[in-house]
C-alpha cells in the first residue's frame, strides 16, 4: 500500500506541474482513501478487485492530458509560462478523488486481510509491510529506475494477491499499466533520476535544454554561449576584489555550467555540490567545456545544506546556483517568480544557521527583504526591529542590482539608482542608511523630512 502511495506521489508530480505547488495534494488524497477503505471493510462488497482498473484509469488520464509548461513559444522560462492540459480547478480535483478512490480500494483489501489475525499480529504485519514498501520504493528511486519497473512491481502484486483465481480485469489492468508506463519510460530523450523525470532536448545551436518534471530547469551550453546570452552569470567574478578566486564552492552545480564559468575565471579549486546524480551525469557527458573532467573540480553528490553543516573548509567564493529559467527571464518578476525569490532569504537563513562560523549572519540574510515601514517579507518587521545589517544589505543590494546589467530591465546610472532609492527612504529603506549612502557618493538629499516620515 505504501509503495503505491509513494509511486503515485512521485509519478503524478512528474507529469502534472500543478503538484509542484501543491506537493501534499496526493498525500492528503491517500490519507482520505486509506481511512475510507478501513471504515467500510466490513461491508459485503469488496473494493480491492477494482483497485488495479482504477489505477490504470488515473494513468490514462494523466498521460492523455499531462500538465506541463508550454514549450511552443519562444520564451524559455517556466515562471509565468502557460501550462498545457486541463485547467487547475479541474485537474486537481480529478487527481485527488482518483487517488482517494484507489487507496480506499487497496485499504479495503488490507483491512479485510487484517481481520484474519489477532490485533497485535495485524499491527506487526502493518509495520513490516510499510517498511518493506518504503524500502523497496526508496531503493528503486535511488537506482534511478523508470516507472515501468514500478508498474511491474505494482501490477505483479495485484495479480499475485488475486490468486488462485485472478480476475481478467485485474490481469488486463496490470498489463495496461506496464504497457503505458513502459511507453513513457522508453521515450526518447527521457530519463529518471532519484528525484525527477528528466527530459534532455537538443537545440539547433548545439546546446541542450534540460527539463525536470515538465519544467525548464537548465541549459547545457558552452561558456562562450553563456557569456553572450546571459552575462549575469559572470558578475560575481567581475566584482571580486582579489582577482581570480582561489577556492570556489558551488551549491547546486547541476550540469556544470557554473563550474565551467568558475574554471574559466581562474579558480584553483572548485567544490561542486549537486544532489541529483543524473544532472551531474548529463553535465559530464554533454557539457561542451567538460568541466567535470578537470582535475581542479571535486564533485560531491549530496544535499547542499548537509555539505555546509559537515564542512569546516573555507572558501573564497560561495555560489548558490539558481534555475536558468529564473535568471534569464526577460519579462521581469511575475507572481510565480516572486514566490520563488521570496523564499531565498529563508533558505539562506537555514543554511547559515547550521554553519557555526556564519550563524551570526543568518538573521541578517533572513530579514534582507523586510521593509522599513513593515510591509516586507517574510516576518513583516518594522523600523529598528529589522537588524541593522539587514537594513544596510537591503539598500546595498538594490543599488548593486540597479547599476548592473539585468535580463528584464536596463542598467541604470549611479545617480538614477540613488534617486530611486532616496524616493523609497522611510518606506522600503531605513532613512539613516540611505542618508549614509548619499553622503558616500557626495549627493545632497532631495528630501528634508525623512525623520518625520520614517517609522522609528
Amino acid at each position: 500500500m505504501l509503495f503505491v502511495e509513494l509511486a503515485l506521489i512521485r509519478w503524478t508530480g512528474s507529469n502534472v506541474v500543478y503538484l509542484s505547488y501543491f506537493s501534499n495534494f496526493v498525500l492528503l488524497g491517500s490519507f482520505l482513501g486509506i481511512g475510507i477503505g478501513f471504515l467500510r471493510s466490513r461491508s459485503r462488497v469488496p473494493m480491492f478487485p477494482w483497485a488495479a482498473p482504477a489505477l490504470a484509469f488515473l494513468v490514462v488520464f494523466i498521460l492523455a492530458v499531462p500538465v506541463q509548461v508550454d514549450r511552443t513559444g519562444a520564451q524559455l522560462i517556466f515562471f509565468g509560462g502557460q501550462p498545457t492540459g486541463l485547467p487547475m480547478w479541474l485537474t486537481l480535483p480529478i487527481i485527488f478523488l482518483a487517488v482517494a478512490a484507489i487507496m480506499a480500494m487497496i485499504a479495503d483489501g488490507v483491512a479485510r486481510t487484517f481481520v484474519l489475525f489477532e490485533p497485535l499480529e495485524a499491527y506487526r504485519l502493518d509495520i513490516v509491510g510499510s517498511i518493506i514498501g518504503i524500502a523497496t520504493f526508496s531503493a528503486l528511486s535511488f537506482l534511478g529506475t523508470p516507472p515501468i519497473v514500478w508498474a511491474f512491481v505494482v501490477g505483479g502484486c495485484f495479480v499475485v494477491l488475486s490468486l488462485p483465481h485472478p480476475r481478467a480485469v485485474i490481469v488486463l489492468s496490470a498489463l495496461a499499466l506496464v504497457a503505458m508506463l513502459g511507453h513513457e519510460s522508453l521515450a526518447s530523450h527521457t530519463s529518471w533520476s532519484p528525484y525527477y523525470k528528466v527530459l534532455t532536448l537538443p537545440a539547433t545551436d548545439g546546446s541542450h535544454l534540460v527539463w525536470v518534471n515538465g519544467i525548464p530547469h537548465q541549459q547545457i551550453e558552452s561558456t562562450s554561449q553563456r557569456r553572450a546570452a546571459e552575462p549575469l552569470y559572470f558578475t560575481p567574478y567581475e566584482r571580486a576584489r582579489s582577482g581570480s578566486p582561489g577556492r570556489v564552492l558551488i551549491i547546486g552545480a547541476g550540469t556544470g555550467g557554473d563550474v565551467a564559468i568558475a574554471l574559466a575565471n581562474g579558480a584553483k579549486r572548485v567544490d561542486a555540490v549537486e544532489i541529483d546524480p543524473r544532472l551531474y551525469e548529463l553535465g559530464r557527458s554533454l557539457n561542451p567545456d567538460h568541466p567535470y573532467d578537470d582535475l581542479r573540480v571535486h564533485v560531491h553528490i549530496t544535499d547542499g545544506r548537509a555539505f555546509l553543516e559537515r564542512s569546516d573548509d573555507r572558501f573564497d567564493m560561495i555560489l548558490f546556483a539558481l534555475p536558468d529559467s529564473l535568471l534569464g527571464n526577460p519579462h521581469g518578476l511575475d507572481a510565480d517568480t516572486l514566490q520563488v525569490v521570496r523564499r531565498f532569504p529563508e533558505f539562506g537563513h537555514d543554511v547559515l544557521r547550521g554553519v557555526q562560523s556564519l550563524s551570526d549572519c543568518a538573521p541578517i540574510v533572513l530579514a534582507q527583504l523586510e521593509h522599513y515601514d513593515g510591509t516586507g517579507t517574510p516576518l513583516g518587521l518594522r523600523g529598528e526591529r529589522i537588524p541593522l545589517g539587514a537594513r544596510v544589505l537591503s539598500v546595498a543590494n538594490v543599488y548593486d542590482v540597479m547599476t548592473h546589467p539585468r535580463a528584464h530591465a536596463r542598467q541604470q546610472t549611479s545617480l538614477e539608482a540613488l534617486q530611486e532609492i532616496e524616493a523609497c527612504a522611510g518606506t522600503q529603506f531605513d532613512p539613516a542608511v540611505v542618508e549614509q549612502l548619499l553622503e558616500h557618493f557626495g549627493v545632497a538629499p532631495a528630501l528634508d523630512d525623512w525623520a518625520d516620515s520614517a517609522w522609528r
